[in-house]
Parts: C-alpha cells; sequence; structure tokens
C-alpha cells in the first residue's frame, strides 16, 4: 500500500514540479497573512514595529501569528506591513487525469492502514527504524523502548504505540521527539508535543538545587510547529495548551526527572514554584488568553 501511495504522490509530485514561486505583499490584508501563514507558504515578514520575523514554522491564532522562534512569541497579523512567500503553483490537470487509475488503490490501501492502527493498538508508521536513531541525545526515547521477549528490536509501529500508552511516564524530550513522529494524528502530536514542552520546562526547575543550563536551554514558549501540529488549519491550539497546563499530570515525577535530580539535590518536594515557572510559557499576550 506505501508503495501506491508512493506511486501517487510520485505523479502528482513530478507534475507540480516548478519552480517554487517567491512573491512579495506590501501592506497585505491581515486575512491574507493567516491564510499564507496557515498554508505553510509564509517565509518572512516586516512588522509595524520595525521588526523583521521568520515565519516558516508559524501557526495562528484567531487574528495572531506565533512561533516559537519569536520573542515575544505572538504578534497581530494586521501588524505585518511586507510579506514574503514561498508558493508552489498547482499541479495541471492532467496530472490528476494520471494519478486517477491509483488513487482508488492507494485509499483502500489507506483505509487498511487505518484498520491495522486500530486492531494493534498503535500508528502505522512511515518513518525509518528508530534503531538506527539510538544516541539518547538524539533521540530521548529509545531508552523507554522495551524488546521482544527474546530480546530483539521491536517493530517502528509497536515501539509507538507502546510509548504512547505509557506517555503519562515519559519525560519531557520524548513527548516532544513523539510528537515530531507523522505516525501520529495531527491532534494527538499536537498534543504530545505541548505537553512535552511543558513537561521539559517544568523538569528543569524541578529539583533541589538549581540547574542552570537545563534552565537555559527550557523552552521559552510552548506554540506548534507549523503544519506538522496544524496540517494547514486554523486550529484551537490555545484550547489544548490551557487545558494542558491546568492538569496537574502535567507536570508529573517521571524516571526521567528522577534522574536528571539526582545530582542536584533530587526531585522537590514542593513543586509548586516549578509548575509556575512552567506556566510561564503560555505564548499568548495576557488579553488574549
Amino acid at each position: 500500500m506505501r508503495n501506491r501511495l508512493v506511486a501517487l504522490a510520485a505523479v502528482l509530485g513530478l507534475a507540480g514540479c516548478y519552480p517554487v514561486q517567491s512573491l512579495q505583499y506590501d501592506r497585505p490584508d491581515a486575512r491574507r497573512v493567516l491564510d499564507h501563514v496557515r498554508k505553510g507558504q509564509a517565509y518572512r515578514a516586516d512588522l509595524s514595529d520595525g521588526r523583521a520575523v521568520e515565519l516558516q514554522d508559524a501557526v495562528t491564532a484567531g487574528d495572531l501569528i506565533c512561533s516559537a522562534r519569536l520573542e515575544p512569541a505572538c504578534f497581530p497579523a494586521a501588524t505585518v506591513i511586507r510579506l514574503e512567500t514561498r508558493e508552489v503553483p498547482d499541479a495541471p490537470w492532467w496530472a490528476y487525469a494520471a494519478a486517477a487509475p491509483i488513487a482508488p488503490f492507494a485509499l483502500a490501501g489507506a483505509a487498511a492502514d487505518g484498520l491495522d492502527r486500530v486492531l494493534t493498538g498503535g500508528p502505522q508508521t512511515f518513518s525509518a527504524s528508530w534503531a538506527a536513531d539510538a544516541l539518547p541525545e538524539y533521540n530521548p526515547c529509545i531508552r523507554h523502548v522495551r524488546p521482544e521477549a527474546d530480546g530483539s528490536w521491536p517493530s517502528d509501529q509497536h515501539i509507538r504505540a507502546d510509548l504512547y500508552r505509557r506517555r503519562a511516564a515519559l519525560g519531557g524530550g520524548c513527548l516532544v521527539r513523539m510528537g515530531a513522529e507523522y505516525a501520529y494524528p495531527v491532534a494527538e502530536r499536537r498534543r504530545l508535543h505541548l505537553t512535552g514542552l511543558a513537561r521539559r520546562r517544568f523538569e528543569a526547575f524541578a529539583c533541589v538545587r538549581a540547574r542552570p543550563e537545563a534552565e537555559t536551554a527550557a523552552p521559552k514558549a510552548f506554540v506548534p510547529t507549523g503544519g506538522l501540529h496544524t496540517e494547514g488549519r486554523a486550529v484551537d491550539w490555545p484550547r489544548d495548551l490551557a487545558a494542558i497546563l491546568r492538569d496537574p499530570a502535567t507536570f508529573a515525577v517521571t524516571a526521567d526527572l528522577t534522574e536528571a535530580c539526582a545530582a542536584a539535590g533530587g526531585v522537590a518536594l514542593d513543586l509548586s514554584a516549578a509548575t509556575a515557572r512552567a506556566r510561564e510559557g503560555w505564548p499568548l499576550p495576557a488579553e488574549a488568553g
């Protein structure tokens, strides 16, 4: 089935192999700006306050544009005075005609994958094996992978399914990694990502003694990453984030946190300060929250 999907994508992709168009808009309408951001086409913008900002990973929140690359993380779309985009032309009509014979088989295969996902309790995988990405600094989930009974490495699909079932006990870094995996539905990728960011910031402040390096490296703002977490749509991710920050389970003491705090006096008995520091990552202006 995967080969059919690849073939379908290849037909449409080859047909659309025209140069990416770089377009500039002066004094663009805010709705146009928001639309380009959602589609992942916005590249760079000049703002009325004199700032020039990168928008490759930006998302929308109502009339605001947000990105973890920015500080502050959000600004009104209406303040954009010049927008630069990267747009790919639509595929011509004959590409869709050529793809038509493949489409029914590819879609049927996708439906079968959905059934497989339900029956196996986990998402289908379309990425390289995690075994090839085994260094913890690149994949903080590796340490949590359980081998099969015979000691062999599990399939990627079963790794993801098992980690997802145990997500409440995993460290923030692993949750962020899981949120970057296309094998999960987009809404779940977004929740895993936001929960992981909040937990990572909490973990940085949760030890008895301060860990300056961890605090400096902690996420400053909790924002989804472009189309990976929105699929080009206007989604109510601030509501998701508000629920995550209200949930005490977000600030769990995990095995990863206990290990990280071992050389810093252990995990603090009173975690209210660490929780408060984590909630500082709410990215929206107070009036928008």
